[in-house]
């Protein structure tokens, strides 16, 4: 039984060429995918959404739970990596594709996972 999930990126392979393919990874291949960091670091007041008893009870909730947390993200990451077509992904960007490079990439992840869950969420903070 397919998920909505794999239904939907098979509809996606299905309608792209490859040609159509190429060029779509070509055209966006120097797009920004992701400017949430500088939008933050713009930003002077926090979003609405933004509960500060809810982020506080997380951050207790990690610091109780440290280990438990790092083993179920390395599992997560084990699991990713032992996935033969997400580890041809992370090789072809050649920030995991080499046992140096991985480290680093994984190591920088850990701390800016440990930089989350001991600073406060403001503008202008770490």
């Amino acid at each position: 039984m397919q998920t909505v999930h794999q239904d939907h990126c098979k509809k996606l392979r299905d309608d792209l060429s490859t040609q159509e393919t190429i060029k779509l990874i070509q055209e966006d291949c120097t797009s920004i995918c992701d400017d949430s960091y500088q939008e933050f670091e713009d930003r002077q007041t926090l979003p609405p959404f933004y509960d500060e008893e809810k982020f506080k009870k997380g951050q207790e909730f990690y610091h109780k739970h440290v280990l438990a947390m790092f083993v179920a993200k390395l599992f997560g990451l084990l699991t990713v990596i032992s996935t033969p077509t997400i580890l041809k992904i992370l090789t072809f960007t050649n920030m995991s594709s080499t046992p140096l490079t991985a480290y680093k990439r994984y190591l920088a992840t850990v701390y800016h996972m440990c930089v989350w869950y001991d600073n406060d969420f403001k503008p202008g903070s770490k």
